[in-house]
């Protein structure tokens, strides 16, 4: 099977792997009281709008507030945005490749009681296992075992990417967090299918030699988690290594 996760010439591997309206006047009353104040003040009289210098009048003051206020948010948002990219979020993941199996429907993924709907996805030409754009999603190799399978299957691969730029942090970026001993949970077409996390996850740099669970087709079933980790490098490959978390089924 072709070592579909290790960093080819493209770099398409897996895991590199959310107004203000002003309100429309008809007949304003030639004399506002701003700060809801009595209309007595001081000798008793009421200031003339027309008498006031355009810069001393109330509606002056809320616009400018107003405006300052939407500036404020605009670059409270480029700043977050700019803090995302330099901590290491993806921008511009590729599209993975469509995969199917006759025999399952649907698929997905708890861990720590937080869940995750599984695609089902399938090698690209380049021969890249690419995880769901969305980065709350993950990724099933439709070619893999099923999850839980019994006899000789070989190994469940599933991938997800860690994070992006505009979504955040991604439902893999779980995977680095796993220990040895803990559980993950499978549902395949709503049957609950338990894995107990075998050791402590791999770090292995891109285009290195994958551990041989990844393309592990004819031993007993595993479960084979993917994402991405060590250094943030931008570009295609995004992050210089893959993390690997093995788990077996619990009988």
């Amino acid at each position: 099977m072709t070592d579909q996760f290790g960093s080819d010439e493209t770099g398409n591997e897996p895991g590199n792997a959310p107004g203000y309206e002003p309100e429309t006047e008809t007949g304003a009353p030639d004399h506002v009281d701003a700060f809801d104040q009595d209309d007595d003040q001081g000798d008793g009289q009421v200031e003339d709008l027309q008498d006031v210098p355009w810069w001393k009048q109330p509606r002056v003051y809320i616009a400018a507030i107003a405006l300052i206020g939407v500036v404020a948010l605009l670059v409270i948002s480029q700043i977050n945005r700019n803090d995302s990219a330099l901590d290491g979020a993806q921008e511009n993941l590729p599209t993975p490749a469509q995969g199917s199996r006759e025999s399952v429907h649907e698929m997905e993924m708890l861990i720590d009681g937080k869940s995750a709907p599984i695609d089902f996805v399938q090698l690209t030409d380049q021969g890249s296992l690419i995880p769901p754009t969305d980065v709350s999603r993950l990724g099933w190799y439709s070619a893999s075992a099923i999850p839980g399978e019994e006899g000789a299957a070989g190994s469940s691969v599933i991938t997800g990417h860690v994070n992006e730029v505009d979504q955040g942090d991604g439902y893999a970026a779980r995977f680095a967090d796993l220990k040895a001993g803990d559980t993950v949970t499978v549902k395949v077409d709503g049957e609950s299918r338990d894995f107990t996390v075998s050791h402590d996850p791999v770090q292995v740099v891109k285009g290195a030699e994958m551990p041989e669970a990844v393309n592990d087709a004819v031993g007993e079933n595993r479960l084979v988690l993917i994402t991405c980790g060590g250094e943030f490098v931008g570009g295609t490959l995004g992050y210089s290594d893959n993390i690997i978390v093995e788990a077996t089924p619990v009988r």
